[in-house]
């Protein structure tokens, strides 16, 4: 009975059969090379063989498995330490890269019928016609495989004395009719049949060398290795380390630190390094060092056209001083107080045409929903599907974001350059016309600096006159019908929602909408001084994060009347940086200790990994874009669980858009507390770090106390008799 056995190098999953190839031994093959390609994520299998062969169909079944890994960029070098006849020399003769031990043997026999069932002489001719397709397919499958082999390649042509007879029978096809006697001497028949090949390959004569190897087979041959190479059956002899040489479309970037994880060089393919890179490990292990700063220099170095874009998110301040010794032409420096981002950029966001189309609410909506993104914590989560709770604070948080929509989106109102002056629609009420023209002032910017976004806006509105409660010293006539009739209102808010629905939203739509909603439900809201106090809190969370001073000139929506002044010259567009003509530019933000610039390191990620899946050539699967990273140290810190730009999501799509990311924290545990701050529920949260570790080929764990990053590194790390468990 066969034995097959798995073992793992660093950089290949070998694969040992010694024995015949029967179904058995062939199905436990397999299960081996795929353990070694989908478990261990290696894309080259070493097949070492010792074995003389075996039954027709498990050896084409055999052939056609190791066809699909091919097609699966899978990379299968053969190796022959003893002796491989039949079927086993078959495939060792067609893998991509092909090698034979000094004192190996390839013996070689037409297919043969086994069995003792008596046939007639109509079935010997059926049987005849059987056999011999099967060797016409192996002999083809020979052929095809040497001509793949670059013509401007050579190999030295040697034989053993034990080749003679077989080299005297192929001579003979290498002289043809000429009538030329044959050499005695081992050395120039190996020349004549050797020079026959390498002409073969030369002009491509796949008839000529198919000529060859059926006599090969006819003969029951058996070469030696140094004769194997001379018939182009091998690559070369000896076992020395397999290379993947580089193949057009697959140019990944070389890390010349990574020459033990990718030898000889340390050049990481693109298909690995689109697999993504985690390194775990407490503080001072030297995951930086080791995983981070390598990746970092080599994007650095790396041709504008095989690295069109990179992102680079550095708390530790470590890296920043690599980028701009090596590629200070291609840095843009990002800071906070420098820095415009538009965060509804993009064809999903854009707020273009409800705004066009003065569907104010919508717009809104589509603000907050964003915000919840960034936010998780936010009460607008309520606007996504969320894990409601307790029944108290889900219904401040509703109540609140349903506030927060009404404000915000009268201040879009407000705001829209088609909204003419308030003294004309407001000039009944003086009050009103002060608060609206004290907000527009406020938007356009304050002594020579450009104004905030208007989730800032919507605070300032919050936490001013506009949304103070009415006084209670009002009194009610009583005309002659005996009816009460109360006063205009004296909440500001509702004051202004009547003038703009007399003058600006008489007609059906959101507008109007919006100043019903203002008038009905919310001026009748007030009125009750506790529920109001705690909707107006809640609403004060929504826009809290955004109004801070410093995210406020930051992260903009894009609307806003000083947008384009803040943006000029600051504003970064992704869509242009990861395109097909990227510039090669590398964007370093190096956020505070103290977290307070967490928030627009999550809008940058965003709005990066958005521009990747938005792109049309990348979401089209074109293979010749350039690479775009995405490299993150402590990147727990940044970590979110959105469907739409949380690390989860994105490693899970952007494999086939050449995008890779690189990421370093202390431990699993860290990102999973990391998301459990932001909201997220304890199974979101799992499964995101699951998704996280199973998206993560590249592993790099360095010195950890975590229990679970250790029990999860036990699971993947293979036993190994002798070397130390983890």
């Amino acid at each position: 009975m066969a034995k097959v056995s798995f073992e793992h190098a660093h950089d290949r999953a070998v694969v040992s059969i010694d024995g015949e190839l029967d179904w058995d031994a062939v199905r436990e093959l397999l299960s081996a090379i795929e353990k070694g390609v989908e478990y261990y994520f290696y894309n080259i299998v070493e097949l070492v063989i010792s074995s003389p062969g075996g039954r027709t169909h498990p050896v084409e079944y055999l052939l056609k498995r190791l066809d699909e890994l091919e097609r699966r960029e899978v990379r299968v070098r053969t190796r022959v330490v003893s002796t491989a006849g039949s079927g086993a020399a078959v495939i060792a003769c067609t893998g991509h890269e092909r090698v034979a031990e000094p004192g190996a043997k390839l013996s070689w026999h037409c297919t043969e019928l086994s069995g003792e069932r008596r046939i007639n002489a109509r079935e010997t001719m059926d049987v005849l016609a059987a056999l011999n397709r099967v060797d016409e397919v192996l002999i083809g499958r020979l052929a095809r495989r040497v001509l793949a082999t670059p013509v401007a390649s050579s190999v030295s042509h040697k034989a053993r004395a034990t080749d003679r007879e077989v080299l005297e029978v192929l001579a003979w096809i290498a002289v043809g009719k000429t009538g030329r006697e044959l050499p005695r001497k081992v050395r120039k028949l190996a020349r004549i049949v050797g020079g026959y090949v390498d002409r073969a390959v030369r002009e491509q004569d796949r008839k000529a060398l198919e000529r060859l190897y059926r006599r090969l087979l006819e003969i029951e041959g058996t070469v030696s290795a140094p004769l194997a190479l001379t018939l182009r059956l091998v690559d070369r002899i000896g076992s020395g380390p397999a290379e993947a040489p580089a193949r057009g479309g697959d140019e990944g970037i070389t890390v010349p630190e990574w020459k033990v994880l990718f030898p000889p060089h340390g050049r990481v393919s693109r298909q690995a390094l689109c697999r993504h890179v985690l390194g775990l490990g407490e503080t001072g292990s030297g995951k930086t060092s080791s995983c981070i700063l390598p990746v970092a220099a080599a994007m650095a170095r790396a041709p504008r056209e095989r690295l069109g874009a990179g992102l680079v998110i550095d708390p530790k301040r470590e890296l920043g001083r690599v980028l701009r010794e090596l590629a200070a032409e291609r840095l843009h420096h990002v800071t906070a107080d420098r820095v415009v981002l538009n965060v509804m950029a993009g064809p999903r966001w854009s707020l273009e045409d409800d705004l066009r189309s003065k569907r104010w609410l919508s717009a809104a909506r589509r603000i907050l929903v964003r915000v919840a993104s960034f936010v998780p914590s936010s009460p607008a989560r309520v606007l996504l599907d969320h894990e409601a709770g307790g029944s108290n604070s889900e219904f401040f948080d509703r109540e609140g974001t349903s506030l927060a929509l009404s404000l915000l989106a009268l201040v879009l109102l407000v705001l829209d350059p088609g909204t003419p002056p308030p003294r004309a629609w407001l000039s009944h009420d003086p009050n009103a016309v002060e608060c609206v023209e004290a907000l527009l002032e406020r938007a356009r910017g304050v002594g020579g600096k450009p104004g905030p976004n208007v989730l800032a806006l919507a605070a300032w509105c919050l936490d001013g006159s506009l949304m103070a409660l009415p006084r209670r010293d009002v009194t009610f006539t009583i005309p002659a019908n005996g009816q009460k009739v109360e006063p205009p209102s004296q909440w500001l808010f509702a004051r202004i929602a009547r003038g703009a629905l007399a003058a600006l939203c008489a007609e059906p739509g959101e507008g109007r909408d919006l100043c019903e909603r203002v008038l009905g439900y919310w001026a009748s809201i007030v009125e009750v001084d506790r529920q109001y106090a705690g909707t107006r809190g809640s609403a004060s969370a929504v826009f809290s994060d955004f109004a801070t001073p410093s995210i406020a000139s930051t992260l903009y929506l894009g609307c806003e009347p000083g947008f384009a002044a803040a943006g000029n010259g600051n504003g970064l567009d992704f869509a242009r940086l990861v395109g097909r003509d990227a510039p090669g530019t590398l964007v370093l933000f190096e956020p505070s200790r103290d977290g307070l610039d967490n928030l627009v390191a999550i809008a940058l990620k965003a709005l990066f990994f958005e521009s990747v899946l938005d792109d049309p050539d990348r979401a089209g699967g074109a293979t010749d874009l350039p690479l775009v990273g995405y490299v993150a140290d402590e990147f727990h810190r940044f970590v979110t669980s959105d469907p739409l730009h949380g690390e989860q999501s994105f490693l899970d799509t952007c494999r086939s858009f050449s995008a890779f990311c690189v990421l370093a924290c202390q431990s699993l545990a860290s990102i999973e507390h990391a998301l459990a701050h932001r909201s997220g529920t304890y199974q979101q949260n799992r499964t995101s770090v699951e998704i996280l570790w199973s998206n993560t080929a590249n592993k790099l764990v360095f010195r950890s106390t975590d229990v679970q990053t250790g029990d999860w590194v036990a699971e993947l790390s293979p036993f190994r008799p002798g070397l130390a468990s983890v």
